[in-house]
């Protein structure tokens, strides 16, 4: 098993960013492909990070 992707500064600063409430972000990042899942603010609530299958699904890691 692989260990998980280390959160660098650049994607931290994109997770502390105000997003659109109770919404699902899809994004890149550094070629892999990353979805951010927002609360009612807007705040960053859970993070996969990986590769987007045909589904829109990103197979990888999680982070909460």
């Amino acid at each position: 098993m692989t260990e998980p992707m280390a959160l660098t500064e650049g994607l931290i600063k994109k997770l502390r960013q105000q997003y659109q409430p109770h919404s699902t972000i899809e994004l890149s990042f550094r070629g892999k492909d990353i979805s951010i899942i927002t609360d009612k603010e807007g705040n960053a609530m859970q993070l996969f990070i990986g590769k987007r299958k045909e589904n829109g699904m990103v197979k990888g890691e999680r982070y909460t």
